[in-house]
């Protein structure tokens, strides 16, 4: 007979004080025992921070160079390479000098004559603009940071893009290779005397400053990996690889080809690197190559080398646009052409350099600017031109003016009007935005993030050992279950926590997905490969690795704990499937955060708070049918919540109980004399599933649920990889440019209403702190008041003044309605201070950064005393509009505001702690949001 239906109508209850549910758990009963507890926990806080020390000061891990053992498990693939550079029919025709691509895709079988004629690119640009939105004395205006560029590039030629910090010059970089997806751009760009199509990357490539490489390919792979994918598809792959190899040959990274790039203390070198990151590019035979200071971070030596090979490159033909900073003598001497701008955006010089800088220098000699011939000429052009000069007798040297009343402005205008590209010249043409096809992608793809989990053996080490160790534990923890009704919760805590453990694992794999994802922004922007390929093939190189994670802890958990077993082995299969799939969703939502959010720090904390909102609300903790109503939806979206269903029901369904030795059993009355009889709660698993309302019947239908929210996940995903981009600023324009234009003007800085507003929070937050705390202690008076039999009614008065609208008198109605009233400000300022920083381009540089968190947190607490809905509306739009907005672009804080006095720096210094806010030496602090 199965509970509750009893014996012969008579019911008890199983447990009647809470000391014998503590007593069946095996917990200690006596009340003084928590205070032992609470100093266990103290003792291992302070055992945890004494290893800590201990461990910071004995152990050190030293830098390791990099290992060259991957050189053995790529040389065949390297000599069957090497063998089509050794072909001379083959080779020939693919030199680094001339291009191999053919003036059309559908004519690629043209003679070798005609396709060792070099086409370079010739691109020009007439009254070129560039704005940005700020904030101006508190309204939104336009800045411009480029002001009418003239200019042009032909084949064979290296432009310099040159001007002092601010000037413009990675802005004016950034437009021409149509990199810039914010601002306001004007003006004529012509690429082969067309307008730039959407075709443009398969013709272009740009070098970014930041070597932004795949650290688990080797150097050849990594190009052989960026020809396949953008060289067109109809070139023979032969040829392809001979044509990777002569790139390898020309900027003499043969040695290092089969090397891994690396990361960290096992990358290559920076020289290296910056080799291997134009290689990559120059794999796409570009006709136009951009380079965003290509010598940043080199030693004198190594800049020169690759300025060398940019030289070269630019020799055989190509178009190249290079901005360079501060550039040594020998290096200046490369460039042929010189685009100097000024602070500002302003042209103070386009032409030709000269040999040895004598055309540039003459033209400021016959202004009455005389370069020291000791002296970098680099450096005298920058220093002259930053400023307007004295020339004594009341004359004065401006380089703006100067430039646009000079026969060079009237000529290079002549020159663009009349159109650079030669009559007669063919460009080639282009069917498709992609270079390669869909199945050249997908394999390609497919191998890389293959090679990316294999070589990252440490990590697949750890994976692997991590989860056969925690199946053990777990196994050994709940060792040989048996029938019994304590079984019965130590079954269910099993299966839930092997759920829940694919969430701690995903957390691990969020730098990794980081590190992958400035990889992936690079190859988007030169359009190597279509966005949904690239994820597809990332998850699937993933898939594996997640199956084989799940089933090395299933395998000992489930056969040590020994849960339910048939012959066929269905119930160990089923649950593997499961644990599986569970596994699968965390890593999606890994993968999705690390592609949202900005930093790997606020990735890893953000996917803690979901593992605990999908442990909390699967139905273990708190069964479903305790949930108040409220939450139930939360229970319903929670993924958590169908596989832990799906794994009871494969568990217990049919799965018989005992009360042996009437262990666990209830004793019930059976007669008035008082005899009773020994039942047991739970006779079978189909009674455990029926108090949760599990239905057997649903046991494969959440499995594709489950299937539905990974889709759903992957969805969201792509998503993410389609529209945000997490680089620095890269929406608007640098921190200094903005603040070098307002110096000049003389103007406020532009963030002086971030001040204000953040200053008005504080006193908002330490008014309404006030008030509650005074409400409070009003409250506690009455309530002590009542505890020695006092009147209370002049308490009471003004509290029920002070919670309801039915007070009369102005001041009972204004207290009435002060906690809404303080809600609405605060809930509108965390709006203004959102829309503030949204519409400042300014980098986003708010002191108060602290205050959102600090009005946010305290506008939720405030819902416990009103539950207004345009309240709860405010606060609930205020943090999906943060959420949204800090996942669109970084928050920088600088530093503290300048002036204040000590009473403004306390409620700085003590509510910004309350808040979050990062605190620093010397009040003054940089945060990366």
């Amino acid at each position: 007979m199965s509970y509750p239906d009893g014996y012969n109508g008579q019911q008890v209850c199983p447990y009647t004080e809470g000391v014998q549910f503590l007593q069946v758990l095996g917990m200690q009963d006596n009340n003084w025992f928590k205070w032992i507890d609470l100093v266990v926990v103290v003792a291992y806080a302070i055992l945890y921070s004494g290893l800590m020390y201990f461990f910071l000061s004995t152990v050190h891990y030293d830098s390791r160079l990099a290992d060259p053992a991957s050189e053995k498990r790529n040389n065949k693939r390297a000599k069957k390479a090497q063998k089509a550079v050794a072909s001379p029919d083959k080779s020939a025709s693919i030199q680094i000098t001339g291009t191999s691509r053919s003036l059309s895709e559908s004519n690629l079988g043209a003679s070798s004559a005609k396709k060792d004629v070099p086409i370079g690119c010739y691109v020009q640009w007439k009254d070129l603009c560039y704005d940005v939105d700020v904030k101006k004395d508190g309204k939104k205006q336009k800045l411009r940071l480029l002001k009418e560029i003239n200019g042009y590039v032909k084949p064979g030629m290296l432009l310099a893009l040159m001007g002092p910090s601010g000037a413009g010059k990675s802005t004016l970089l950034d437009v021409l290779a149509n990199r810039k997806t914010g601002g306001y751009t004007k003006g004529q760009i012509l690429i082969n005397g067309a307008e730039r199509t959407r075709y443009f990357t398969r013709i272009s490539a740009y070098v970014e400053q930041l070597d932004i490489l795949p650290p688990t390919q080797t150097v050849r792979e990594s190009v052989q990996f960026s020809a396949k994918s953008r060289l067109p598809q109809t070139m023979p792959m032969e040829e392809k690889m001979a044509f990777v190899e002569n790139i390898l040959q020309t900027l003499n990274l043969v040695k290092i080809s089969n090397r891994l790039i690396g990361e960290g203390v096992d990358a290559l070198s920076l020289s290296q690197r910056k080799r291997v990151n134009i290689a990559i590019e120059l794999a796409s035979d570009p006709q136009l190559l951009f380079l965003d200071e290509p010598t940043s971070g080199l030693d004198s030596s190594s800049a020169l080398k690759v300025m060398n090979l940019i030289k070269k490159i630019a020799s055989s033909g190509r178009s190249i646009i290079c901005t360079i900073h501060q550039p040594s003598t020998s290096i200046f001497k490369k460039f042929d052409h010189l685009l100097l701008l000024k602070k500002g955006g302003e042209t103070v010089y386009f032409g030709p350099t000269g040999e040895n800088s004598s055309v540039v220098l003459d033209y400021f000699a016959k202004r009455g600017l005389v370069c020291d011939p000791l002296k970098n000429p680099a450096d005298f052009i920058l220093d002259v031109t930053d400023e307007a000069v004295d020339m004594g007798n009341g004359n004065v040297f401006h380089p703006v003016r100067a430039y646009e009343e000079s026969e060079l402005n009237a000529s290079l205008k002549a020159t663009i009007d009349a159109g650079i590209m030669p009559t007669g010249t063919r460009v080639p043409t282009f069917h498709g935005v992609y270079s390669s096809s869909m199945a050249t992608q997908t394999i390609e793809l497919l191998k890389r993030g293959w090679y990316a989990q294999v070589r990252r053996i440490q990590n697949l080490r750890t994976r692997m050992i991590r989860s056969v160790f925690l199946g053990a534990v777990f196994g050994t923890l709940f060792l040989q279950l048996g029938n019994e009704q304590e079984d019965i919760y130590s079954r269910t805590s099993l299966i839930f926590f092997s759920l829940v453990f694919g969430g701690m694992s995903a957390t691990a794999a969020i730098p990794l997905i980081a590190t992958e994802r400035g990889v992936f922004y690079r190859e988007q922007s030169s359009g190597m490969y279509r966005i949904w390929i690239y994820m597809l093939t990332f998850i699937i190189a993933d898939v594996p690795f997640i199956f084989l994670s799940a089933l090395a802890y299933t395998i000992p958990a489930y056969f040590i704990a020994g849960l339910k077993l048939s012959p066929h082995g269905q119930p160990f299969f089923f649950n593997v499937l499961i644990t599986f799939i569970v596994y699968f969703c965390f890593q999606m939502i890994a993968m999705l955060f690390a592609c949202i959010f900005p930093t790997v720090e606020l990735a890893s904390a953000l996917i803690g708070v979901i593992l605990s909102l999908t442990a909390l609300f699967a139905g273990f903790i708190i069964p479903s049918v305790s949930m108040p109503e409220a939450w139930k939806w939360a229970h319903h979206i929670d993924f958590i919540t169908y596989s832990l269903e799906s794994a009871l029901v494969n568990e217990f369904q049919d799965l018989p109980f005992e009360c042996t030795d009437n262990k666990g059993a209830v004793p019930v009355p059976v007669d008035a004399q008082g005899n009773i009889k020994w039942f047991c709660p739970v006779p079978n698993g189909n009674v455990v599933l029926d108090r949760v309302e599990y239905k057997i019947e649903d046991k494969f239908s959440n499995i594709g649920i489950q299937f539905a929210f990974g889709v759903f996940f992957m969805i969201l995903i792509y998503i993410a990889l389609r529209f945000i981009r997490h680089q620095l600023l890269s929406y608007f324009v640098s921190i200094p440019t903005i603040y070098s234009y307002w110096s000049l003007e003389g103007k406020k800085d532009v963030d002086w209403i971030h001040h204000h507003i953040g200053i008005f929070g504080v006193y908002i937050f330490s008014a309404s702190v006030l008030y509650y705390v005074g409400f409070f202690i009003l409250w506690l008076l009455c309530f002590t008041s009542k505890l020695q039999g006092a009147s209370t009614n002049g308490y009471t008065n003004l509290i029920n003044a002070s919670t309801t609208k039915q007070s009369a008198g102005i001041i009972g109605k204004i207290l009435a309605n002060l906690d809404r009233v303080v809600m609405i400000v605060l809930s509108t300022l965390c709006l203004c201070l959102t829309l503030a920083q949204m519409f400042s381009d300014t980098g986003a540089t708010l002191e108060h950064h602290g205050q959102y968190n600090l009005i946010i947190l305290f506008g939720i607490l405030l819902l416990f005393f009103t539950l207004k809905k345009i309240c709860i509306g405010l606060v609930i739009f205020n943090v999906l509009f943060l959420a949204a907005f800090q996942v669109q672009r970084r928050v920088y804080i600088r530093e503290w505001p300048v002036g204040l006095d000590g009473r403004k720096l306390m409620f700085y210094k003590v509510f910004g702690r309350l808040a979050g806010m990062p605190q620093a030496q010397d009040d003054c602090l940089c945060y990366d949001g």
